[in-house]
């Protein structure tokens, strides 16, 4: 019994050798699960703020596309307002050289009238030297209530001479060509 109470004792001396090394593994797994949990949390921590970081890049990235369709409608805007100004300057220079064109018709007719005013003016100059003749006749025939008196006057040729006091070269010229 000895011998077998020497065995137990043994085999408890081994079992609990054995226990003393599964209870050194035990701790040692314990640390070593102490670690993967802090190594977890740490991880999981990371994951989260590597998850904020994402969606702070996929917010500004949408910030930035919604920035550049802005920009690129503005471009267009401007691209668009550029045209539209480029077409009303070139249909503004199209009036301003029709203006231009009329203006120059207009002077031409100013000028023209300006000759036909001064014709009109040399005319009526004539006409009031030929009507101031006719009244002079008029007055010497209503003086010398004579018949014969038509006679001294050298007839009608006498006449003629009173009434074309101009030669025929200065007699004003009629343009009668109208615009």
């Amino acid at each position: 019994m000895e011998r077998e109470l020497g065995e137990v004792r043994g085999e408890k001396e081994g079992l609990e050798r054995e226990l003393g090394e599964v209870r050194g593994e035990k701790e040692g797994l314990e640390r070593e699960l102490g670690n993967v949990r802090e190594e977890s949390e740490l991880l999981l921590l990371q994951l989260h703020q590597v998850q904020e970081e994402l969606e702070h890049y996929f917010l500004e990235a949408n910030q930035l596309k919604s920035g550049l369709e802005v920009l690129g409608i503005r471009k267009r805007a401007e691209r668009e307002a550029k045209e539209s100004l480029a077409l009303k300057l070139q249909q503004k220079l199209i009036l301003l050289d029709d203006l231009v064109r009329e203006c120059k018709l207009k002077d031409e007719k100013l000028a023209w009238l300006g000759s036909q005013r001064q014709l009109l003016i040399d005319l009526v100059k004539y006409q009031f030297n030929v009507f101031g003749r006719f009244a002079d006749l008029n007055l010497r025939f209503k003086l010398s209530n004579t018949p014969g008196r038509t006679r001294q006057l050298g007839g009608l040729a006498g006449l003629q001479g009173i009434l074309s006091p101009c030669s025929p070269n200065k007699q004003p010229k009629v343009n009668k060509q109208v615009r």
